[in-house]
């Protein structure tokens, strides 16, 4: 599995699990390469505060490679398709 790759990303999907009621997916250079320049990682949340949470842990403030993070809403995610359009891979 993708998530073995980066020891910070298991911790974060493990915090977001923890927290719950939101999904963690995995998109751009990540699953291309064993190598990326960062791990791109897109939350779909129904409640910011639990958002608020996960950031709090600051997990991956000083991981390498760094995680870019990017949160949507359910309705948001909808409408602008982000996840399908780069072929995201959902880790929880």
């Amino acid at each position: 599995m993708v998530r073995l790759t980066w020891p910070v990303l298991d911790e974060f999907v493990a915090a977001a699990k923890e927290i719950g009621e939101m999904e963690v997916w995995l998109f751009g250079s990540a699953l291309r390469s064993e190598r990326p320049r960062d791990l791109d990682v897109a939350l779909l949340y129904q409640d910011r505060e639990r958002v608020i949470q996960l950031r709090g842990r600051a997990l991956w403030e000083f991981a390498v490679p760094p995680i870019d993070l990017i949160a949507f809403t359910v309705d948001e995610e909808r409408h602008h398709e982000f996840l399908r359009s780069v072929r995201a891979l959902r880790l929880v």
